[in-house]
This record gives C-alpha cells, sequence and structure tokens, in this order.
C-alpha cells in the first residue's frame, strides 16, 4: 500500500500535511522573508484569532512571541533562516534567489495551515 515516510496512508491526515502552493511566487518585494511570512500568518488568522478565550492573561507581548517563534520554525525547517532579514526582492531589486522565493511562498502556505 501507499505509506508517507512508512506510516500508512490511513494514518495520516492529508489535509493537515499538504497546501496547494501557486507556480507563480509573488511577493511585496521590499518585505524581509520574515516580514512576508509574517504577513501571510497575520492576514489569515489576525493577532485576536492566536489568543485563547479561555486565557484572558495572555498579552500581546506573549501572542507576538508565539507568532513570532511559530514564523521563525517554518524558517529553519524550510532552510531559508539565514535569509530572514533579507528583503525578498523582484527583477528590479536584488533580493533572494528564485528557490528561496519558492520556499519562501512554501512557508507561506504552511504557516497559515497552523493548528
Amino acid at each position: 500500500g501507499v505509506t508517507y515516510g512508512g506510516v500508512d496512508r490511513s494514518q495520516v491526515l492529508l489535509k493537515k500535511a499538504t497546501a496547494y502552493i501557486s507556480q507563480r511566487d509573488e511577493h511585496f518585494p521590499l518585505l524581509t522573508v520574515r516580514e512576508t511570512v509574517e504577513f501571510a500568518l497575520r492576514t489569515v488568522f489576525g493577532l485576536d484569532q492566536l489568543r485563547d478565550p479561555g486565557d484572558a492573561k495572555a498579552s500581546h507581548e506573549e501572542l507576538l512571541k508565539v507568532w513570532r517563534l511559530a514564523v521563525d520554525l517554518h524558517l529553519v525547517l524550510l532552510g531559508i533562516d539565514h535569509v530572514a532579514d533579507v528583503m525578498v526582492g523582484n527583477d528590479q531589486l536584488r533580493g533572494i534567489s528564485g528557490g528561496q522565493k519558492r520556499r519562501v511562498s512554501s512557508a507561506e502556505m504552511l504557516v497559515c495551515r497552523m493548528p
């Protein structure tokens, strides 16, 4: 049968483990890699969505720390943490490489699928 990393397909939640990623890498060229992924997360969830309704004591600063940790984790997992503070760039503005842009697109999609 079909397995994913040795795990039987009946034990894998494919909707949580996969994401559609467009063939076109379209980013704001003046944002850094980290800012781009944070923007995607903020656009999908908004800061208030990260707040646990049962935890009224969670401060804005604590939530931002968790948010940044999640973004940084995705950058490490995709091997683009070393360019986290580099502008993405475009045809007119030097930035990261094409392969790195592809991984930024992947990071945007994956971070927005967090549980």
